[in-house]
């Protein structure tokens, strides 16, 4: 048996190519993963991350066709990129009509059968976790697939079978990632911690609110491999919430620390939540080689943090960015205006925080219906003013991005208003701080993506007034 893992190439420049390459190109976790299920069970395979290689379409096509597989593994990371994926999957299907395609991610696990019925070029959607999935369709000889547990498959007859979800046990850990199977990068996605215990109705939660521990040791030899390797400009420990558990986050930085990782060796970053951060924790982490927090903060409303389950509050956030500036730890903080229920008033709440808060960074994005979430719901059924724009699908997903897509329709504001929002919070950020240099670079910096939204914003305008 030979198996391709596969992350398919891009096929225009919408928001994901842009973020991509503004936080630099890095090789795609979920392959690294699955390829330790294949060394472990002795497959022959090919890793090819066509995105971190810069490869197109036909030169994707021609590596395939040189390794000759007989399975072909993808993961779609996002909703937005489903189209495009989906497009690629069908040319794979006519150019190797007697390959197995097995597809898998959160868009394909909030909707398997879906996914199938969208793109026949897919076999087998796989929901969860796909290490799990891929050493059982292995052991099934990729025949028996009603044997394998939490997969949709494709019968002879085009007729679609699900199979009863098998819970993965909290305690199974992941194996070490061999980062050396791709070409070296700027920067890595490393995992301390795989999946989120928390339930914020925005987000969707491949793990159905459990976490999944890798242990320190492991995690401090794939780090000294990657310093080795690639020495890139930054290392980004992927968790959902960093430091979720404290004690076991302790251990690994006193560890880290112990190995000199705070002063000479390669720098860190992380996402976290301010309800996870205090000033000792901070400190430590400073100690240990982080120099650089992302913070989901996503509302400065009280009602709206509550009504999305976020369970913070204001005062955590004000304690803990204090804390953050004060250990001299670079702070970068995530909001999304348009949250269920949210009014234009409470959107001026979040810019007043944003204010008061004054990151080094700042990340605003217009709220998205990801599949699988209580927005999603709303969306599809037309509740708390929440509506989905009238479009086709597949080619519908390319519209569910934040920063790029307009496929949510709120009530609560008038088209276009949440954009204008977002843009007056970047500038009052910047002016009200007297920070008219971060202003100029980050304009620079965003370029591509300011250009781009300016024109869909123009061309929405049109069309919404061409329907008055």
């Amino acid at each position: 048996m030979r198996i391709t893992l596969l992350n398919p190439p891009f096929f225009t420049k919408g928001a994901y190519y842009f973020g991509y390459h503004f936080y630099k190109p890095h090789p795609n976790p979920a392959l690294a993963i699955l390829s330790t299920v294949c060394r472990h069970n002795n497959v022959v395979y090919q890793l090819l991350d066509a995105k971190l290689e810069g490869l197109g379409e036909t030169a994707t096509i021609e590596k395939i066709t040189l390794f000759q597989p007989d399975v072909i593994c993808i993961t779609i990371p996002t909703t937005a990129e489903a189209y495009e994926d989906f497009f690629f999957i069908q040319q794979l299907k006519t150019r190797f009509p007697f390959v197995k395609i097995v597809c898998g991610g959160p868009h394909i696990t909030a909707l398997p059968k879906r996914s199938l019925e969208e793109c026949s070029g897919i076999d087998i959607a796989s929901t969860g976790f796909g290490d799990d999935t891929l050493h059982r369709l292995i052991n099934a000889d990729f025949t028996n697939f009603t044997g394998v547990a939490g997969i949709f498959f494709r019968t002879s007859d085009d007729g679609i079978v699900a199979t009863p979800a098998s819970p993965r046990k909290e305690s199974t850990a992941f194996p070490r990632i061999d980062w050396t199977e791709f070409p070296p990068a700027h920067n890595y996605m490393v995992f301390q911690a795989h999946g989120c215990p928390f339930s914020c109705n925005y987000c969707f939660n491949i793990t159905n609110h459990l976490t999944y521990f890798t242990e320190s040791v492991d995690v401090l030899e794939e780090l000294q491999s990657i310093y080795e390797y690639a020495h890139p400009e930054y290392i980004n420990f992927a968790d959902p919430t960093f430091a979720v558990n404290r004690k076991r986050t302790v251990h690994l930085l006193n560890t880290m620390v112990e190995k000199g990782w705070g002063s000479h060796k390669q720098k860190w970053r992380c996402y976290t939540r301010t309800d996870m951060m205090d000033e000792p924790l901070l400190g430590l982490m400073k100690k240990a080689g982080c120099d650089f927090i992302s913070d989901g903060i996503e509302s400065g409303s009280p009602r709206i943090l509550q009504r999305m389950r976020k369970n913070t509050s204001l005062e955590k956030h004000f304690v803990a960015v204090a804390a953050t500036k004060k250990v001299g730890i670079r702070y970068q903080a995530y909001f999304v205006f348009g949250h269920i229920g949210e009014t234009p008033n409470e959107v001026g709440e979040s810019i007043n925080l944003i204010i008061k808060l004054n990151p080094q960074l700042l990340g605003i994005g217009v709220m998205v219906p990801w599949p699988g979430t209580e927005v999603y719901e709303c969306a599809v059924e037309g509740r708390e003013g929440l509506s989905l724009m009238p479009v086709k699908y597949p080619e519908g997903w390319q519209l569910y991005d934040k920063h790029l897509g307009h496929i949510l329709q709120n009530n609560h504001f008038k088209p276009n208003e949440l954009e204008r929002l977002r843009l007056f919070a970047y500038l009052k950020l910047y002016v009200y701080n007297l920070r008219f240099l971060d202003l100029l670079r980050f304009g620079w910096e965003v370029r591509n993506f300011l250009f781009t939204k300016l024109d869909l914003i123009f061309k929405k305008s049109v069309s919404w007034r061409k329907t008055r």
